[in-house]
């Protein structure tokens, strides 16, 4: 019985990372279709004096 208790507990667990990886698979293929469709345009902007500390 002992045994039957602890692969119930590691199915859980299984269960419960397969569904947080299909959530954040689904999260990032809707990301990139939000920027392929153009809905977010205002894409990350960098200045190449910000990439480096200032020397002294």
């Amino acid at each position: 019985m002992f045994h039957y208790r602890l692969q119930e507990l590691r199915r859980a667990e299984l269960v419960e990372q397969a569904e947080t990886y299909r959530l954040a698979r689904r999260l990032r293929t809707a990301r990139r279709a939000a920027n392929r469709s153009g809905e977010n345009r205002e894409g990350r902007v960098s200045d190449p004096s910000e990439r480096f500390a200032r020397a002294a």
